[in-house]
């Protein structure tokens, strides 16, 4: 598998959201192609094409210390027209979390990381406990802000034995 793709009505509510979670790592911001009237030629194309143009790669949360990246994300252009996704990783994992610019919400059911993949110091245990919603004995449930079941398993370690 290469992708899963979340779409959303509120990117940039859902980017400031997943850029946070203890395990993501920002991988780029796919902005929409947009051609200007060129009058010689008769050609146009309208704002929101979906083809991308410029693919912005940005640095990993990991990479800078927090002030850093922060300021990196409060400088991009949300508006949201130009925006057409954007890509997270998980820590040592080559699957991609796609969040998509659609006028609709259509998340999965459940997106749930392993947290054996995660360092799990206090910094990173508080953050899952303050996003828990509900729980099972290996899992810690939470949701993003369109409401898409989101989650961390410890699976096969009981939460309770590594701390959570």
């Amino acid at each position: 598998m290469h992708h899963i793709a979340i779409a959303t009505n509120n990117l940039q509510a859902m980017f400031e959201f997943y850029s946070v979670l203890p395990g993501l790592e920002l991988k780029q911001i796919n902005r929409r192609k947009i051609e200007i009237s060129d009058e010689t030629s008769g050609t146009s194309q309208a704002p929101g094409n979906s083809q991308v143009d410029n693919q912005k790669h940005v640095p990993s949360q990991n990479q800078f210390q927090d002030q850093n990246f922060t300021s990196t994300i409060q400088k991009i252009d949300w508006d949201e027209n130009l925006i057409r996704s954007v890509w997270f990783s998980f820590v040592n994992n080559p699957l991609l979390i796609m969040i998509e610019k659609e006028n609709f919400k259509k998340g999965s059911h459940a997106l749930v990381f392993a947290l054996k993949e995660l360092d799990l110091d206090s910094k990173t245990s508080n953050k899952i406990l303050e996003l828990e919603e509900s729980r099972s004995e290996y899992s810690i449930y939470f949701s993003d802000p369109d409401g898409n079941k989101l989650g961390y398993s410890s699976f096969p370690t009981p939460l309770k034995k590594i701390g959570l």
